[in-house]
């Protein structure tokens, strides 16, 4: 549902907020139907806490990594 999308994207922004210094607007946080979508340019260790820190949300089903790398 769009609330639960909602709600997770939200969840996953905290947590990656809270796992690294990466800076919010660098990373933007799509969520639809539980599949998780992550943009942004960063690094690969960037990417990498990032990753580690949505799978960590519950209700998230899938994570799908559309980085541009530096």
């Amino acid at each position: 549902s769009r609330a639960n999308d909602g709600w997770i994207t939200a969840r996953v922004k905290t947590a990656i907020a809270t796992s690294a210094p990466i800076e919010s607007t660098r990373i933007k946080v799509v969520t639809e139907r539980a599949n998780v979508y992550l943009m942004g340019l960063v690094t690969s260790e960037e990417a990498s806490i990032a990753v580690d820190a949505t799978r960590s949300v519950t209700g998230v089903v899938r994570v799908i990594k559309v980085f541009e790398y530096i």
